[in-house]
């Protein structure tokens, strides 16, 4: 927002930022010369910079319609691109891109073409946004450009027509980001081959990493097993921000909804192999197999319990800011608030169990006859 004297965006090109929904929730300022580059209104309970992205009022409608969103850096690239005719155009706000921001997409989209500045900072920034979009079940295409342009000058230079045979080729991340010619040096091999390996173990379908583990066993010469031992399926914290692993998503989706069956689990090209922990894959066999989740979670030691319970509404709070209407738009937003229902309904339940132990302990056996 501007303040009284303009001292907060002072020097700056000013631009509206909108929810999805068309509503004016803040200000973006991009500095003529000088640092910082971008700067933000600040956040308020309407506006949070990793929550938004600027142009998704105006690109929403065609994403839908294409089955796809372009991500590119700035403002100006966006408003570049739409007056160009690729409205399904969206921007992160001058931040580093977030998990939320991927998960937004995702109500829009299944597919992504990541279009960055064709600098080393904007390889940078593909790499960074890749491991969020990933782990948000999305499809991820990489678009480049020429050394030094970005989406803006190269619209500028170049035009429509060109721009379009930019996008129309754009590959997978690992065709478009791995080197041609490996380099000769064994370490700098070693480097690349686990940069590229923590992108895949981002990736939930289990088919679609195995993919992506024969494509990279080829090209580094190695045997798909022992790739497959270095991929891991996430559940660290990356950017100092706590993640969803896809081995707690799959888990938090099928103890959600009960309908979920054996069947629905293989045909999602998911199989047992996504869970390294034993205990998460435990309780997902036992639902698979036709048992209440309540009453699994109920059967567990009181610590086990309690450890999936927080880590479940852990899960429900990263969701609690993003406003999804429908569960076609995020299905693992409401998987999760479905499954904070049953823990409260399991919390009560407790409650009363443990209420009914202490009367009858203090008072013995029940009368007859009550």
């Amino acid at each position: 927002m501007l303040v009284l004297g303009g001292e907060l965006f002072r020097d700056r090109i000013i631009f509206p930022i909108f929810s999805s929904s068309d509503k004016c929730v803040g200000f973006g300022g991009r500095a003529f010369e000088g640092e910082p580059k971008y700067l933000n209104s600040p956040e308020t309970k309407i506006f949070k910079k990793s929550k938004n992205l600027f142009g998704l009022n105006i690109a929403k409608n065609k994403a839908k319609t294409k089955g796809e969103l372009i991500l590119v850096e700035g403002y100006t690239d966006v408003m570049r691109m739409v007056e160009n005719g690729f409205e399904n155009t969206v921007a992160p706000l001058g931040t580093a891109f977030s998990i939320e921001q991927a998960l937004i997409m995702k109500r829009f989209a299944d597919i992504i073409i990541i279009l960055f500045d064709g600098d080393e900072a904007g390889k940078r920034g593909i790499k960074r946004a890749l491991s969020f979009l990933l782990r948000a079940n999305l499809k991820v295409k990489v678009a480049l450009l020429p050394e030094n342009e970005d989406p803006d000058s190269f619209l500028r230079k170049e035009g429509r027509e060109k721009m379009g045979r930019i996008l129309e080729n754009s590959s997978n991340f690992l065709d478009a980001l791995l080197p041609q010619k490996l380099p000769d040096d064994i370490y700098a091999q070693g480097v690349l081959l686990n940069e590229f390996t923590s992108f895949i173990s981002n990736i939930p379908s289990e088919l679609e990493r195995e993919l992506f583990i024969k494509k990279l066993s080829e090209k580094f010469l190695l045997s798909p097993e022992y790739i497959r031992v270095k991929i891991e399926p996430l559940s660290n914290k990356e950017g100092g921000e706590e993640m969803l692993s896809p081995e707690f998503a799959v888990f938090g989706t099928i103890a959600a909804f009960n309908s979920f069956t054996e069947e629905d689990f293989k045909k999602r090209g998911i199989d047992e192999r996504v869970f390294k922990s034993e205990l998460l894959k435990d309780i997902t066999r036992k639902v698979l197999n036709g048992e209440s989740f309540e009453d699994v979670l109920i059967g567990l030691e009181e610590d086990k319990r309690r450890k999936i319970m927080e880590a479940i509404f852990k899960a429900k709070v990263k969701f609690s800011d993003i406003n999804i209407k429908s569960e076609k738009e995020s299905p693992y937003y409401f998987a999760f608030k479905k499954l904070e229902t049953k823990m409260k309904r399991i919390l009560r339940k407790e409650k009363i169990i443990k209420e009914w132990k202490e009367t009858k302990n203090r008072a013995g056996s029940i009368p007859e006859g009550i």
